[in-house]
């Protein structure tokens, strides 16, 4: 018995020590809440590396600080292990919450650089992803007079917290990572564009494989989000002849199906049900014709979505994953149904209807 506690003790102590050496004070930790990768500019090295590092203040109503580093390195590991060198803090990966690609790494298989990321165990699988232009470590240097919490501005673009709006898009780690592996569906990235000392977030970036194959116009990025995420809040640019109104939605929501004109060619169904208001027109509406200016806003919204979903097809991308709702609708070899949907895809058809309700012209009678 007493062997038995002799050892109980000597294994407790064994794991008390392992986690005293594992274990770093807040004080002696630097936070990195941004990561940006770029290509190096010239030299053999792969990989430019920069991270956003957070100080820490226990004033609130001052602004807390931040610095970047960076290091070139032929892989980032290695550039990881050399910027440690130049911290007297180690390094803490916990509250990363934004992954920034350079314009030139997305133009290269990618694969090779989220490998990092997502086996790394203290990178949260939930940190935005986006691209800088023209380079992601000029996005982490970006300091707008009005952020009081280091890289907060950008957390505030993408998440729910802050800024409405149909131009941004916005992806998760886990998600991206996961539409480079899958077969059926392809990837796409917010573009971060720098002005002075603020961000420009408007266009979308989309991949084919693991590359980046096609940028969407303003326009394009707009109805991209409202069909992909149901973004409710859109506005339609309805002209008529000199008839010229705005709709702003309240309400814009989606739903696709497969369905068979036959065995060879499916064909899409989208659905799409819009509610909104007059917000801005060159003429005095007519309330009575709320049913017209309808129509009107679901014919411009129909035309968008087709000319948007026909440029998918044309440049062989799929960001909305129609081919994992057909590999997920047949049976057979896995392998088939792919071969046989790259194969249809070119020349699928869109068979789109689009409902509007438009429930008012605004006070102005």
């Amino acid at each position: 018995m007493k062997i038995v506690i002799l050892l109980s003790m000597l294994g407790m102590n064994c794991i008390l020590c392992g986690f005293e050496t594992g274990f770093k004070d807040i004080d002696k930790r630097a936070f990195v809440v941004a990561v940006g990768v770029d290509k190096p500019k010239e030299g053999k090295n792969e990989y430019s590396v920069s991270l956003k590092i957070a100080i820490p203040s226990s004033d609130a109503s001052t602004q807390d600080k931040s610095y970047v580093i960076t290091e070139e390195a032929k892989s980032i590991t290695e550039a990881i292990r050399v910027l440690k060198s130049k911290t007297d803090r180690e390094l803490d990966f916990g509250h990363t919450k934004a992954i920034i690609f350079g314009s030139d790494v997305v133009k290269k298989d990618l694969r090779k650089v989220m490998d990092w990321f997502m086996r790394r165990r203290d990178v949260q699988k939930v940190a935005y992803v986006a691209i800088g232009k023209p380079y992601a470590k000029t996005v982490l240097q970006v300091k707008p007079k009005d952020e009081n919490i280091p890289a907060n501005s950008l957390f505030l673009y993408f998440g729910d917290a802050g800024t409405e709006t149909p131009y941004i898009s916005t992806n998760y780690l886990f998600n991206f990572y996961r539409s480079l592996c899958d077969r059926g569906i392809d990837g796409y990235l917010p573009i971060i564009d720098v002005h002075k000392n603020s961000f420009f977030i408007n266009t979308v970036s989309v991949f084919k494989g693991n590359k980046e194959a096609l940028i969407l116009s303003q326009d394009e990025t707009k109805t991209f989000n409202a069909i992909q995420s149901n973004n409710k809040k859109v506005d339609i640019k309805v002209e008529q002849g000199s008839l010229s109104f705005m709709v702003t939605t309240q309400m814009f929501k989606s739903d696709f199906s497969m369905k068979e004109a036959n065995k060879n060619k499916p064909v899409i169904q989208l659905k799409t049900n819009i509610k909104g208001t007059v917000e801005e027109s060159t003429d005095t509406l007519d309330d009575k014709q709320l049913e017209k200016y309808g129509k009107l806003a679901s014919k411009t919204s129909e035309k968008r979505i087709r000319n948007l979903l026909t440029k998918f097809k044309d440049n062989r991308v799929d960001p909305l994953g129609f081919g994992l709702m057909y590999r997920a609708s047949r049976v057979g070899s896995e392998d088939q149904k792919w071969e046989k949907w790259k194969r249809i895809y070119p020349d699928i058809q869109f068979n789109i209807e689009v409902e509007t309700t438009i429930k008012g012209t605004g006070i102005i009678k």
